[in-house]
């Protein structure tokens, strides 16, 4: 499981542009610099939104506005080098999604944009609000497999990772430095794509399958 911001795409300024824009935009006066907009990464987004003291409703009408800003922006993306290759590389063997507290048609969007072959399913804010929810539910669909990794860049990636029980996967490249997320409790840090495939993929199995749920 790989977050995208950060991750995968070099997207602060984008990211951080329209968070920004779309705070201004509904009267959000506490979020109001790119500093900002870093901090509420520590833990989960929308739960740092809350504590910034954003309503449902005012976080709903911001994530919307914010989504769009980034969908026009799109174009201007790229992938962090090695990331596309890697996903590809990786799926012949793993199942891999991409879980972000981005829109998931965004995110689709750029990877279509970027010939990314390897990601199976992406899960974003259509889908829930905070990662911990659809880690497990991912983790869910597989049972037995361990260890399940999820690879991010931001301390709130390490920490819903551990609350759900996947073992998180730091880069040295993203928005948070390596020394807060080993503190966040990164199980290692992946100083290039190549390691996240020497760390996750040393007992490469056959290409698994989500479990079938009975309806």
């Amino acid at each position: 499981m790989f977050d995208f911001d950060g991750t995968v795409v070099d997207s602060l300024e984008v990211y951080t542009g329209a968070l920004l824009e779309a705070c201004r935009y509904c009267g959000v006066e506490a979020i109001a610099t790119p500093r900002d907009v870093l901090a509420l990464f520590a833990g989960n987004l929308f739960e740092g939104l809350r504590h910034a003291g954003l309503d449902d409703e005012t976080i709903a009408a911001v994530n919307r506005r914010s989504a769009g800003g980034y969908l026009d922006a799109v174009a201007r993306l790229r992938a962090f080098p090695h990331m596309v290759e890697l996903l590809t590389r990786l799926a012949a063997t793993r199942y891999v999604a991409v879980v972000t507290s981005n829109s998931a048609n965004a995110v689709s969007s750029c990877l279509r944009r970027l010939g990314a072959q390897g990601v199976a399913e992406v899960l974003g804010s259509e889908q829930g609000l905070g990662k911990v929810a659809k880690i497990t539910g991912l983790m869910a669909r597989f049972p037995g497999r361990a260890p399940c990794w999820f690879v991010g860049d931001t301390t709130g990636d390490m920490r819903e990772a551990r609350l759900a029980g996947a073992e998180p996967l730091g880069v040295a490249w993203g928005w948070h430095a390596p020394e807060a997320l080993l503190a966040a409790g990164a199980a290692r840090i992946a100083a290039t794509p190549a390691e996240i495939a020497t760390i996750v993929a040393s007992d490469e199995p056959a290409a698994p399958q989500p479990a079938t749920v009975e309806r």
